[in-house]
């Protein structure tokens, strides 16, 4: 399965624990597409319609219902939790989520 940095993926979260973000969504795949290409996981930034936090979410106009990507809920998955493809972020998305990620990790 070919699956690229930028791309939106249906993914299965189930199980979770805790406050971990929970049930089947659409995830934003962060990882180095080279990356993705030869490891059995991709690391994705699940997406939601719920509260909006400026700081820490980054909206995303292609997808319904005012979406935004959890830059706190950054997690590395197995490719079997992939379900299928949804679309993809703009590039004005990806160099927000880009920044937003740096400050979040506070790696700038």
């Amino acid at each position: 399965m070919k699956i690229d940095r930028g791309e939106i993926w249906l993914t299965d979260f189930d199980p979770t624990i805790g406050s971990e973000i929970a049930k089947t969504r659409p995830a934003l795949v962060v990882s180095h597409s080279g990356y993705n290409a030869i490891a059995r996981t991709v690391t994705v930034l699940p997406i939601s319609s719920g509260r909006y936090i400026k700081s820490f979410h980054v909206k995303l106009k292609r997808l319904k219902n005012n979406s935004h990507a959890l830059l706190p809920q950054l997690r590395t998955v197995s490719k079997k939790r992939i379900i299928k493809k949804l679309g993809r972020a703009t590039e004005t998305e990806l160099t927000e989520i880009k920044e937003k990620l740096l400050r979040y990790l506070d790696m700038r």
